[in-house]
């Protein structure tokens, strides 16, 4: 390949649009399998594709509502690229908010992939990093929830169908049956808050009031096509206990969307308590159907 044909700002675009919609097929066709990744947020230098795939996977399986902007971009020779993020997300098992920015450089190979990352945090926000590994160290449970979301994270990611029994197996419904949340019939799949939005929704539609939610709200309320959907679909989910975080990224007309649903164990079964659209900003448990 001629260094000339190369755009490594292209390829970094590339990587981060990946990242985005949680496209981990994608993501690993980006690096080289002896790329090394160096980043305040995964805490340590990991080598190899399939390492540095799985720091991935356990670190959305904590952090699967990241949103994450490219504020500057830039090529800064014919095999390396740089940016300027900021992120902001919170930990599935703490509830602690995450506010992260900083400098990522990118380097690659010969044939076009990633060799090396190297992503370096701002003072301010490497400090609140080190706090927030000290509060999660300090917390009862910390490892045990840090493993349970590791395995969770590594099992059903890309692997269809998703384990039986799983948090990801409760929502994966939702987006084999698009429409399935406002059947009556299904709300034994929820309990409160959400469950209390589709009873009065029910009871809204019965005394022909109209209706209170909007369509296809498992889609972010966006128009889909059903083979887009099932191609781009990606589910993650983290178990703590008895309860949950399910994180659903899909393509909807060519646009990356993000859902996170909360659930809660009841007699041994997983149940939607909330829906919530990163990419929007709206929560199910916010509708008021009265």
């Amino acid at each position: 390949m001629q260094d000339t044909a190369f755009d490594p700002l292209a390829a970094l675009k590339t990587y981060h649009a990946a990242i985005d919609v949680l496209d981990f097929a994608a993501i690993e066709a980006c690096f080289a399998p002896a790329a090394c990744y160096v980043s305040d947020g995964v805490g340590a230098t990991v080598v190899g594709r399939e390492a540095i795939l799985a720091a991935f996977r356990s670190y959305f399986a904590c952090y699967g509502d990241q949103v994450s902007k490219d504020e500057q971009v830039a090529a800064l020779s014919q095999r390396s690229a740089w940016a300027r993020w900021r992120l902001e997300a919170t930990h599935a098992v703490t509830g602690a908010r995450l506010l992260r920015s900083g400098e990522e450089t990118v380097f690659f190979d010969a044939d076009g992939r990633i060799m090396r990352v190297e992503v370096k945090d701002d003072v301010s926000t490497a400090r609140q990093r080190s706090m927030m590994r000290a509060i999660e160290a300090s917390q009862p449970n910390a490892e045990a929830a840090m493993k349970a979301a590791f395995a969770t994270a590594i099992l059903p990611l890309l692997v269809t169908p998703a384990l039986a029994g799983t948090a990801v197996e409760a929502v994966k419904p939702f987006y084999d049956h698009v429409g399935l949340e406002l059947d009556p019939a299904e709300r034994g799949r929820f309990v409160d808050p959400a469950k209390a939005v589709l009873d009065a929704r029910d009871q809204l539609e019965k005394s022909e009031q109209g209706d209170c939610l909007d369509a296809n709200m498992p889609l972010d309320s966006a128009v889909y096509d059903k083979a887009e959907l099932d191609k781009s679909l990606k589910i993650i989910g983290s178990e703590t206990g008895d309860s949950a975080i399910v994180v659903a990224a899909f393509t909807a007309a060519g646009e990356p969307h993000r859902m996170q649903w909360k659930l809660k164990k009841v007699d041994g079964e997983w149940k939607v308590a909330d829906l919530l659209s990163v990419t929007n900003e709206w929560a199910l448990s916010q509708y008021q159907c009265q």
